[in-house]
């Protein structure tokens, strides 16, 4: 999953979690962010924070009444800058190629 690219709703965890959050409001926030384009499922959801959280993208900073907080950590945030790049590349493809 670290490979770029990264699937939009993962690319979409990481980008929501430059701001502490738990896992409801990170599917709240893409969801709102996409105009509802995009949904984050809990399987999903869940799958990649662990995923996150075990490979050292993410940190658990907080866990009140069952809500786990968490937060990008450096390496979280060098995959997504990584990724930022490789759509902002995408992004200029697309433009040059437009009729």
């Amino acid at each position: 999953m670290n490979a770029i690219p990264l699937s939009y709703a993962n690319f979409l965890i990481l980008w929501v979690l430059q701001t502490p959050s738990h896992g409801y409001e990170i599917m709240k926030n893409i969801a709102n962010k996409t105009n509802n384009i995009v949904t984050i499922g809990p399987a999903t959801m869940y799958r990649s924070l662990s995923y996150y959280l075990k490979n050292g993208y993410i940190e658990l900073i907080s866990e009140i009444d069952n809500k786990k907080k968490y937060q990008l950590t450096s390496s979280g945030k060098e995959l997504l800058n990584e990724q930022i790049d490789f759509l902002a590349l995408l992004y200029d493809m697309t433009n040059q190629g437009r009729v």
